[in-house]
């Protein structure tokens, strides 16, 4: 045989060779969609887990799945490895994607790790995510995680970074007075003044005024509300939310007052409609 015939010949069962791996990969790639596709499937080993994220990379669940596999078996190394590679994987432009990612890691550095551990996470999730619903979920995954320090400097970034936002505000008072933190969330209101507009503002303090009321400080719920009532006596909407609170936190005789100052307010009937069916609906529901 010929050298040209030869080397035709290699060539031929090369080519051979490659369509043939070709076609198993190609077979193991449908029968993994397959498998993905199938409702009753899912992963139960390291290979699955692997191909599962070959085939989906930029999907953050298939990579907490695998994250959750190796944290269930005790392995926290190969679970941070896991969420290393994701964070390599997934684009910043997957932006839900990665912070996914990212609120995970940080609940396993929460669950699993030490302070340094902690900290380390923190600081690069930072880095590029300091937008307040980010900042705002991290605050709540600390809360969650019985982290209050580390939530409470984050609700102090919240209200620096995001001062002109009412809800910036909210949160972090809601984390005080859900934390028994109730005196530095009446400072923090007070501190709110300073940058909010009077619109805002207003919304901020039913919030606070709301929070009070549900942490059992009626008196300090009811002044706000008093406040706001005294500074805008003829707005029916603060009357309705004023209304609508005292009788959520079940005061009978309270309730029944404030609907008797409402109705004789210097408002129009008409404007006035909506409350007195208010009333009317609170009577039935107490009638013995």
């Amino acid at each position: 045989m010929s050298l040209k015939k030869s080397v035709q010949k290699n060539d031929e069962i090369h080519r051979r060779r490659k369509r043939r791996r070709s076609k198993m990969l190609e077979e193991e790639i449908s029968k993994t969609e397959a498998r993905l596709l199938d409702a009753n499937w899912s992963p139960e080993c390291k290979d699955d887990f692997e191909k599962l994220v070959f085939q989906s990379p930029l999907s953050s669940m298939a990579w907490l799945g695998y994250t959750a596999f190796h944290l269930a078996r005790g392995e926290v190394e190969a679970g941070r490895s896991v969420m290393e590679r994701a964070l390599r994987r997934i684009p910043f432009t997957e932006e839900q994607e990665i912070q996914n990612i990212w609120f995970s890691y940080i609940n396993l550095e929460c669950s699993f790790g030490g302070a340094s551990s902690l900290e380390s996470i923190l600081q690069r999730f930072l880095k590029h995510n300091d937008k307040f619903p980010a900042l705002v979920h991290l605050l709540k995954v600390f809360e969650r995680c019985r982290k209050f320090e580390d939530a409470n400097c984050i609700g102090q970034m919240i209200v620096k970074k995001h001062k002109h936002l009412p809800s910036a505000w909210i949160s972090y008072g809601n984390f005080l007075y859900s934390t028994e933190r109730a005196d530095e969330a009446r400072q923090l209101l007070q501190d709110s003044a300073k940058h909010l507009q009077k619109h805002d503002q207003i919304a901020v303090t039913i919030q606070f005024a709301k929070a009070e009321l549900k942490c059992g400080f009626s008196e300090h719920g009811i002044m706000l509300f008093e406040k706001l009532v005294a500074s805008f006596p003829t707005r029916t909407d603060l009357w309705s939310v004023y209304a609508d609170a005292v009788i959520k936190i079940g005061d009978n005789a309270q309730t029944s007052e404030l609907f008797e100052r409402i109705l004789s307010l210097n408002i129009p009937e008409k404007k006035l409609q909506f409350l007195i069916k208010k009333q009317e609906e609170f009577k039935n529901r107490n009638i013995r």
